[in-house]
């Protein structure tokens, strides 16, 4: 996709940006509203495919609701990936079941924590999305 949005694409994006601008999220309340915005695109992309201006808006927003929970949520030392994810399913109170979706299937989630597999490319993406941080939060130490 490219970085311009076409001029048909302007007006969904505009609405969103109306309901909340893609600024730098600097409080708990902030998070909040992008945190509800996210799951309503979320929502909107699972019923079928993201208009241009949709898709545009959803990556600006995750890369901000990232910057933050980055700063906020992350914890100081750098983690290798299995401890990173390790760390998100504790703070999300999620079990490795639940993450089926971003890796594929059980017996590849099960692989990653157990250690005998490394994230792809694809699952570092999805991990991505799914906590809102930085796709490097999941790369090598």
């Amino acid at each position: 996709m490219s970085t311009v949005i076409k001029k048909k694409a302007m007006p969904r994006y505009l609405a969103l940006i109306q309901h909340f601008p893609l600024i730098h999220i600097k409080n708990d309340a902030q998070h909040k509203l992008a945190s509800a915005m996210l799951d309503n695109l979320v929502e909107h992309s699972l019923e079928g495919e993201l208009e241009e201006g949709e898709q545009a808006y959803y990556l600006a927003l995750i890369d901000l609701l990232a910057a933050y929970e980055n700063d906020k949520f992350l914890p100081e030392e750098k983690l290798s990936p299995i401890q990173m994810v390790k760390y998100l399913m504790d703070a999300n109170q999620l079990k490795q079941s639940d993450l089926v979706v971003e890796f594929g299937s059980r017996s590849l989630v099960s692989e990653f924590m157990s250690g005998n597999r490394s994230l792809s490319l694809a699952q570092i993406k999805k991990l991505s999305g799914r906590f809102c941080v930085s796709p490097e939060a999941f790369m090598q130490v």
